[in-house]
């Protein structure tokens, strides 16, 4: 109410939400320069708590709507000249749409919008365009424009956006222009340079959904019965459907008393990123675009100091090449430090590696203290962005034996470490299921994380301790809540996360 109020005091506009139900599902009707529009907006996301009612505020829920929308949609593309929708879907941190995504809005577009938003995504999304020969002319798909003003600075993906900037001559959309930015020290967007506008418009044209390949069904007017029911669904690329999920290799089960090994210091000062990217955690393969990820990916400009990580000895600083290969192949790493602890883990040796160097500054047989500069942060090998890739290894110092870095690096000040298992009752491991991760406040409820467990490979390893199969790193402590859909069940677990320290969460889901 207070931003309602706000809103007219000043004469500002408003389409999407409301006093009520009928208020936040009523378009706003504008005319500039002879040309008429219409602008809707709706919600089809959780929590039910921001979904307006008859008599209470909140935005205009999609799937208790839909069908008044359509009507509406309808009746608006024969009196007006553009009919824009704006549609908050499932939250994503892909550039696919998914399934779901493009059916719904590719069903708002065949209702006669001209313009289609989505605003659910946290990296830019692909588009689709219609030409005039089209059936319902010219018009555009925005599946999503990704992070403009926010604090997601942990990973290159969650840094870019996209405005699109329409022109509307004559009463008709005439042309779309695809603007890119890039977030820098939070919330502070500027202009991505013309290298970086390229590669953010390469991903989003290699994810626009092919044409005529799913139906365009109309939805229907049951909305998903719990928040985990729009977890996004299989990707259309690639366009081979993504398998039902099958219970993997029998699992560890966590020691009796858990004792936390922070041993490492971050790889970067406070000053610099610290984060590790959520979009390609340990374990992840990025719904299978990628190689399964050994390690953690910590983003920052080329020729970021890199820090040692304990009281170590440096086994070996250079090229990732013949006779010290230690990434998948020849030069995966690029220049690489790899360092043997001076602490052991019950008798067992353990390596931590820096890969994707700019430079190394550290010899072999090199003594080094926590806090000593090794070398810069770099994109050599075969790396995305500039950024420090990092691994702990335990017993050998080969590519096989990855474990979770993110237990073994200190959480920031002010968080914690969520960490845990969906496993069968008999004690296999589920790979590659997602989990939402929502922090509570109170009434709110907010997601900010899209967790997946690890997918099924012998190269990557369950903590020693933790046996997990699911970490989601450097959370702020306080409530949160865990969000799991798998196989028809949808289970919720509150948890605790509390400074410096892992919290346990143990899903049991039968196949």
């Amino acid at each position: 109410r207070e931003s309602l109020g706000f809103y007219r005091k000043n004469n500002i506009p408003i389409y999407g939400s409301g006093l009520n139900e009928k208020e936040a599902c009523a378009p706003l009707l504008w005319e500039d320069h002879g040309n008429r529009f219409a602008f809707l907006a709706a919600l089809a996301w959780w929590p039910d708590t921001a979904w307006a009612t008859a008599d209470e505020p909140g935005a205009c829920y999609y799937y208790r709507n839909v069908g008044s929308i359509m009507d509406t949609i309808r009746k608006l593309s024969q009196e007006v000249d553009i009919v824009a929708v704006e549609l908050q879907f499932a939250e994503t941190y892909n550039p696919w749409p998914t399934r779901e995504q493009v059916a719904e809005f590719r069903a708002l577009r065949d209702a006669g919008a001209d313009i289609v938003t989505g605003v659910q995504s946290h990296v830019p999304q692909a588009m689709e365009p219609f030409a005039a020969h089209d059936p319902g002319g010219p018009g555009i798909i925005v599946y999503g424009l990704g992070n403009l003003f926010f604090d997601q600075m942990q990973d290159w993906e969650t840094r870019t956006g996209l405005i699109a900037r329409h022109t509307i001559y004559e009463g008709r959309l005439i042309s779309t222009e695809i603007l890119t930015t890039v977030l820098e020290d939070f919330a502070q967007p500027r202009w991505a340079t013309p290298a970086e506008r390229a590669g953010i418009l390469q991903s989003i044209f290699d994810a626009a959904p092919p044409r005529n390949q799913l139906p365009t069904p109309m939805p229907t007017a049951t909305p998903p019965p719990q928040p985990a029911d729009v977890t996004p669904t299989p990707e259309l690329n690639p366009p081979t459907p993504t398998p039902v999920p099958q219970p993997g290799a029998v699992w560890p089960q966590p020691a009796p008393q858990p004792v936390d090994h922070y041993w490492l210091q971050r790889p970067t000062a406070a000053t610099d990123n610290q984060l590790g990217a959520p979009t390609y955690a340990f374990g992840n393969t990025q719904n299978g675009r990628y190689r399964v990820h050994h390690g953690t990916d910590i983003a920052n400009p080329s020729g970021t100091p890199l820090l040692a990580p304990a009281n170590s000895t440096i086994v070996y600083a250079g090229l990732d090449q013949p006779p010290f290969v230690l990434g998948a192949y020849p030069d995966f790493f690029g220049n690489l430090v790899l360092f043997l602890l001076d602490q052991n883990w019950q008798g067992r040796p353990v390596y931590v590696l820096y890969g994707h160097m700019q430079s190394v500054a550290v010899g072999a047989n090199q003594r080094v203290e926590p806090g000593q500069v090794v070398g810069q942060t770099g994109m050599t090998g075969i790396a995305i962005g500039p950024h420090v890739h990092v691994e702990v290894r335990l017993d050998e110092m080969d590519y096989d034996h990855s474990y979770n870095a993110e237990l073994w690096m200190s959480p920031l000040p002010g968080h914690g470490t969520l960490a845990g298992q969906v496993v069968t009752p008999d004690g296999r491991a589920w790979p590659e299921v997602p989990l939402l991760v929502y922090r509570v406040e109170g009434e709110d409820r907010r997601l900010v994380q899209i967790a997946t467990t690890y997918a099924d490979d012998p190269g990557i390893h369950p903590d020693p301790v933790w046996a997990e199969n699911f970490v989601v790193a450097n959370l702020p402590t306080g409530q949160y809540q865990v969000v799991l859909r798998l196989r028809g069940n949808i289970l919720t677990q509150d948890v605790t996360v509390q400074e410096g320290q892992t919290s346990y969460v143990t899903f049991s889901v039968a196949p």
